[in-house]
């Protein structure tokens, strides 16, 4: 819900009635088709705040709930610049439901508010009814934000990243060990090496990485984890193509495929492994540069992905090689081999890809690149944690750091690496302010 010009009351920051079903961040439970009702009362006094709010909490909600059909129920204060706001919100089933309930049960209701309230002047009311058209719920699904590929790189971070931007534009943050707490225990050398940086190119485009320095073991490089970029016009990814592959090795060059699209596959002269796609169906184009990751399996593709799917939500489809041109060629065993797969949660907001590496090929499990999961709340951060930690290793246990935020960092049975991250406050690059950054550490 959003009331533009508003913000929560101090004084009543959120107000959630005892037992009563109500919608919190943690209950929520809705999907496409529910109907959404918001009466907003405006206080012609403050004093009116706790009054209104007693005859709300007294049965008025819970009526609703009981003999109005409304799965859950909500009220929150809101403050204008001229008067204060109590919304109370009502998830209906379905357009039904709620009909039934405006032409019956809200008849009977009406008046007793309207005396104590309108006709004495304390309170206006006004309606809000809309179509809900997203999904949630209180699962780790929907706490998730982001899925990004997260790359490490052996003292030659900035390098690579500068390169990176180079290549594909954006804007390039970038922090440094010194100055941070773990900078007392890195040789000197090590200082100025990339604690963390960030590569942003579109709300659905960024790329994460830093140096592995100090005591970490030198990162080995593997091809189990492509940054997987879509791009939104035939020029764009052709010139970053030409630009990213400069001194790598292409493996698949830039053609046009069966499926419709554009696509290559190379390694860069960092070691990184890229792959680049051009749609050419107009259902499917994107309307800005996406980043996201490819994940390849010697074979556990389904098994994996079925795991992740139950891990985190969300809807999987799959693909094998059963019935292509690719999978005509292949023993009968082989082509149960999944071809193409794609995991999207969070209303297709989060999204990874994945494959089998296919008869012929041998897959290499390095550790210079995770799926970094970005948490809005610390449990779901920590639920997931401990599912991906079920028969694999973890490398860093989750815990508070000293930026304020939970941070884990996890290698699967499968073989993939995982970065899970609470919410947190951003900052602390190299363009803050030397003052501010001292601070916010110490």
């Amino acid at each position: 819900r959003a009331y533009p010009n508003h913000h929560r009351h101090p004084s009543y920051p959120s107000i959630l009635l005892p037992d009563i079903p109500h919608i919190s961040s943690d209950q929520m439970n809705i999907s496409p088709g529910m109907i959404r009702y918001t009466v907003i009362a405006t206080m012609q006094s403050p004093g009116v705040i706790d009054e209104y709010i007693g005859w709300l909490k007294g049965g008025h909600i819970q009526t609703i709930i009981d003999e109005g059909g409304a799965l859950q129920g909500d009220v929150s204060v809101l403050e204008g610049t001229d008067n204060v706001q109590v919304a109370s919100t009502y998830i209906f089933p379905d357009k039904k439901t709620y009909d039934a309930y405006c032409s019956g049960l809200a008849l009977r209701l009406r008046p007793e508010g309207v005396a104590l309230f309108v006709d004495t002047n304390k309170v206006k009311f006004s309606r809000m009814v809309s179509e809900v058209n997203f999904s949630y719920c209180s699962t780790p699904e929907y706490a998730i934000t982001e899925a990004t590929p997260y790359l490490y790189f052996n003292g030659n971070c900035r390098e690579a990243m500068e390169f990176y931007k180079e290549c594909l534009g954006g804007a390039l943050d970038i922090m440094v060990y010194a100055g941070s707490p773990t900078a007392a225990e890195l040789p000197p050398g090590d200082h100025n090496n990339v604690m963390h940086s960030s590569l942003v190119l579109s709300d659905k485009a960024r790329l994460m990485a830093s140096d592995s320095c100090g005591t970490n073991k030198e990162v080995s490089f593997g091809d189990n984890v492509a940054v997987s970029v879509n791009f939104t016009n035939d020029a764009e990814i052709t010139t970053a193509f030409e630009k990213l592959s400069a001194g790598g090795t292409v493996t698949i060059p830039l053609a046009d495929q069966f499926w419709g699209g554009k696509f290559a596959q190379f390694v860069d002269k960092f070691g990184v492994l890229w792959m680049l796609h051009l749609s050419l169906d107009g259902e499917c184009m994107k309307s800005v540069i996406e980043i996201t990751s490819y994940l390849r399996f010697n074979g556990a593709c389904r098994e994996a992905t079925s795991l992740y799917n139950t891990v985190l939500g969300g809807h999987l489809d799959i693909m094998t090689f059963e019935g292509t041109e690719m999978g005509a060629a292949l023993p009968k065993e082989d082509q149960k081999q999944i071809m193409h797969s794609l995991l999207q949660w969070n209303n297709k907001k989060c999204s990874f890809m994945a494959s089998d590496s296919g008869p012929g090929s041998v897959i290499s499990f390095g550790d210079n690149a995770s799926v970094s999961l970005l948490f809005t709340k610390d449990d779901k951060a920590r639920e997931v944690f401990d599912r991906l930690s079920e028969g694999g290793v973890v490398l860093e246990p989750l815990k508070k750091q000293f930026w304020g935020g939970l941070f884990g960092h996890v290698k699967d049975r499968f073989g993939l690496c995982w970065m899970v991250v609470g919410p947190h406050e951003c900052g602390n690059s190299e363009t803050e302010d030397p003052e501010a950054k001292k601070a916010k550490y110490n």
